[in-house]
């Protein structure tokens, strides 16, 4: 779980608690290739929000289960799991976005006290509680599970024999009791964004997710006729001379096409996040870093016309570390950087995850002194597919 941040009373929703998912309203993932690796990664935060002037108690009974819609409106059957037990694994995640940077140093005691059984929302504020998600085959059978850890309750909730195609997600808050398997309701469900109930069951509003299936060794994932497409000019790179501060710049971007007929603006600003997994197909550790925050700028944002394709490079660059292993910098767009540690020669897989969350922004030339609001920012979670590429010593590269 993630720690709290100021309330803004600027929500049009009536006074209560409320819990939302805190991603863009459209989740698109490629379906996974049954090679290694053969599973996709990713996080979604949950925020709960206390509208109250009184604080507001979180009950360690209580649960989150995920609910997964099919677009003709019926509710997937879930296997349902809880162990009340702490899970290292899930524990927040250090990235994603300027909210989730902040508050992180404090989730830690949040989390403590929860397990504890005392973890309260103060008025007025809210926290954001962390999503663990994978898919994954399984028996021939594509199967997404979603972790929650909640007070002393770990509940994993598991869909099987997704498909192709798009569906609803939503969560809810309510008792552990007598949730250990799930029965889909019989009648048909209107896809709509229902009102929290009040007392001890909190409903989040609907958002899309949307499976996609890519080709073996394609590089792009297309969405409503927007194309998006990891690039890498060289898929073998040279490390720099072995030396401690030795740093080269190498070329990891992304492409993305608008196939589209409407004009939409890219931003960069903290926008494209970077997933590094290991010859074995784990998860390398990824670590945030920052000095000095930057404001959004006009050359965050890129405007991609119907037909045309835009190109986006991040500064990265190769390094060497104290401990005779190197490191992989990408710039984060916001004054930080993302750092892959202690890497050795040998094959990885990349990923870019695009995540944007606002339609329009307003951004403030400093040098003109003016406000411009941007309009038409194309708004979305895309996972892009995962591409190889290879870490080599000069010494091996150049023979």
């Amino acid at each position: 779980m993630k720690s709290h941040e100021p309330f803004s009373n600027t929500l049009d929703r009536a006074n209560g608690i409320y819990l939302e998912i805190w991603e863009p309203s459209l989740i698109v993932l490629p379906i996974p290739q049954r090679t290694l690796p053969e599973s996709i990664s990713f996080r979604l935060w949950l925020k709960l929000t206390n509208q109250t002037l009184k604080p507001w108690k979180i009950d360690s009974d209580k649960i989150i289960i995920p609910e997964l819609i099919t677009s003709d409106g019926k509710l997937l059957e879930r296997e349902l799991n809880t162990d009340h037990q702490k899970n290292e694994a899930n524990t927040p995640y250090k990235g994603d976005n300027l909210v989730n940077r902040v508050v992180y140093s404090i989730s830690s005691l949040i989390d403590h006290l929860a397990r504890r059984g005392i973890s309260w929302v103060s008025p007025k504020t809210a926290i954001f509680i962390s999503i663990s998600a994978e898919t994954f085959w399984k028996k021939d059978l594509l199967q997404l599970q979603m972790l929650t850890n909640r007070c002393q309750a770990l509940n994993s909730s598991c869909f099987d024999a997704l498909n192709v195609g798009s569906y609803k997600l939503r969560f809810i808050y309510e008792s552990s009791k007598d949730r250990t398997k799930y029965q889909p309701k019989e009648e048909i469900l209107q896809l709509r964004n229902t009102k929290q109930r009040k007392g001890d069951r909190l409903t989040t509003p609907l958002v899309n997710l949307r499976l996609i299936e890519t080709k073996p060794n394609d590089k792009a994932i297309e969405v409503d006729g927007i194309r998006f497409e990891t690039i890498l000019p060289e898929t073998v790179l040279s490390l720099p001379e072995k030396k401690n501060g030795m740093e080269k710049s190498v070329q990891i971007g992304i492409l993305i096409t608008n196939n589209s007929h409407t004009d939409f603006y890219f931003s960069f600003y903290s926008a494209l996040i970077p997933e590094l997994l290991s010859p074995d197909g784990q998860t390398v550790q990824t670590d945030y870093s920052t000095f000095h925050l930057k404001r959004v700028l006009a050359s965050d944002l890129l405007l991609s016309l119907p037909g045309k394709s835009i190109t986006f490079f991040p500064d990265a660059k190769l390094l060497w570390n104290r401990d005779g292993n190197f490191n992989l910098k990408i710039d984060a767009g916001d004054g930080g950087d993302w750092m892959f540690e202690n890497l050795k020669s040998g094959r990885y897989w990349l990923r870019f995850t695009y995540k944007n969350e606002a339609t329009e922004i307003t951004v403030c030339d400093r040098i003109q002194r003016k406000r411009t609001l941007f309009k038409n920012l194309w708004r979305g979670m895309v996972l892009l597919p995962l591409v190889e590429l290879h870490l080599e010593t000069q010494s091996l590269s150049s023979n």
